[in-house]
């Protein structure tokens, strides 16, 4: 029955539509990434930045908490 009232209608979720441009890292957002990686990096899950960007940052992000937990041991 609903179907004969509207059969053209779609249920678009937006999870499927890719960004037209991919966004670039601004002044302010690269210097919070390099300072507080853990923090800033969140700003990244936004559409538009590349994936290779985002594990970029990950990796960095791992690196320094491993070195500041390392060097806590000593």
């Amino acid at each position: 029955m609903i179907k004969d009232l509207m059969p053209d209608a779609t249920i678009k979720t937006g999870l499927d539509q890719r960004p037209s441009q991919s966004r670039q890292i601004s002044g302010p957002l690269m210097l919070g990434l390099l300072t507080m990686p853990l923090v800033f990096g969140w700003f990244l899950a936004r559409r538009g930045y590349a994936n290779s960007t985002r594990i970029i940052v990950a990796v960095y992000a791992s690196l320094g908490l491993a070195g500041s937990i390392l060097s806590s041991w000593g």
